[in-house]
């Protein structure tokens, strides 16, 4: 059995901020909503949610990604959609596809798959569903949705979602101007390490963010200490409130066990 240690590091000037206000618009785990845009006299946006919600590399072979357009004043969606997403991991694309939606509330399955070796990810990403007419998108067919299968989610750390709203009301009108969003989810990914001091207490520390490194232990106050890279650009940090890591040890390792604090 373990302990499961959440550490939620809120970055230090930021700490006591609300994390849940209706005037944030930030990275998610496995949803995100996207600052509103004007669109003919209406704040528009987008949203992005994933089922299931929180996802470790390897533990699901799909998942169902939700792309929803609507107006953030009155919650409704926009009809007739013409969607062109793009799918990023630390700055590589791995996929981009036209999809469309009567309904404005896109799902697409996503089904990940590694032993890609081609330097371009994106390469190795295939489609699969109907295509609507007009707009050329991949749509919903009676009852099946668009499938997205590649080298998606098989590594931890954040994931960018950038949608650009190509049309909008019919499958044959354009907007004047494309509408882009950029959404960010996380998946997990399970990092193994130990500590040699104890005997060799393993230790498992599941990421949300991007690769640990650096894992050190301090025996004289029964520390651990890591390094994760992270963009401290400020625009960036205004996006991120929180950083979700997970420490897990064993109940067996008595200066963590429960009788004691830490």
């Amino acid at each position: 059995m373990y302990h499961k240690v959440i550490i939620l590091s809120v970055l230090a000037a930021l700490t006591f901020i609300p994390l849940f206000s209706d005037d944030v618009f930030g990275h998610g785990l496995g949803a995100d909503q996207a600052p509103p845009i004007d669109f003919g006299g209406m704040l528009v946006t987008v949203s992005t949610m994933m089922t299931p919600s929180d996802i470790t590399v390897g533990e699901v072979d799909r998942a169902n990604l939700q792309i929803r357009f609507f107006d953030q004043g009155t919650d409704t969606n926009l009809e007739s959609v013409t969607y062109r997403v793009q799918i990023f991991q630390a700055g590589e694309l791995l996929a981009r596809e036209i999809f469309y939606d009567k309904d404005g509330e896109l799902n697409v399955q996503i089904r990940p798959q590694d032993q890609c070796f081609d330097p371009e990810p994106w390469r190795c990403t295939i489609y699969q569903g109907a295509r609507e007419g007009i707009s050329g998108g991949l749509y919903a067919h009676g009852s099946g949705v668009p499938v997205i299968q590649g080298p998606i989610f098989t590594k931890g750390g954040l994931y960018n979602i950038s949608v650009v709203i190509e049309g909008a009301t019919s499958p044959k009108t354009l907007v004047a101007e494309p509408l882009e969003f950029n959404t960010f989810v996380s998946i997990a990914q399970d990092q193994y390490f130990s500590i040699p001091e104890a005997f060799g207490v393993p230790v498992t520390i599941k990421t949300y963010y991007d690769d640990v490194s650096n894992f050190g232990f301090k025996a004289s106050d029964k520390s651990i200490s890591f390094q994760m890279p992270f963009d401290w650009t400020p625009d960036y940090i205004e996006l991120v409130a929180v950083v979700h890591e997970e420490i897990r040890v064993p109940k067996s390792y008595e200066p963590y066990s429960i009788e004691n604090d830490f």
